[in-house]
């Protein structure tokens, strides 16, 4: 999108704004949308094709869950639990109030099913992993320096 041309009113405010017709055309159609019903939207979207998940996924996602966890129906306590580790603890490195050490992520990646993606060396050393490798599991996680593993 062009960045539109705005006219300002006698005191400075803006009061119009002159946009490319396509881009007015592309905004009118959006505010068509509003007069869909829920019904109409959904068999628009779903003949569009593309990905759709479960409403009850898409509820504890708006909800601010984790969203490997909530992908993976567990909640807190559950994934906690199977990882060995507190749920307190689990809470703070989902949103990144502390870094988990290699071992409690690893836990925490076997019991949601996952492995690390790739191995890796620090130093040239073999066998050291990074905490790093599991913050594809929490969006907000903050990695300490590398550990052994």
């Amino acid at each position: 999108m062009s960045e539109p041309q705005v006219i300002l009113d006698d005191a400075g405010r803006p009061a119009f704004a002159v946009i490319l017709w396509r881009e007015y055309e592309r905004l009118a159609g959006e505010e068509g949308d509003a007069a869909l019903s829920d019904e109409a939207l959904y068999e628009r979207a779903r003949a569009e094709g593309g990905e759709s998940f479960p409403v009850e996924l898409a509820d504890r996602l708006l909800a601010g869950e984790n969203p490997v966890r909530a992908h993976r129906g567990m909640t807190r306590g559950e994934l906690a639990s199977a990882a060995g580790i507190h749920p307190v603890y689990l809470s703070q490195i989902e949103t990144g109030k502390r870094a988990g050490s290699t071992r409690t992520l690893a836990a925490l990646a076997r019991a949601l099913g996952r492995r690390r993606g790739r191995p890796h060396s620090v130093g040239g050393r073999r066998g050291v992993s990074r905490a790093a490798d599991y913050s594809f599991l929490f969006p907000r996680y903050k990695s300490p320096s590398p550990t052994l593993g």
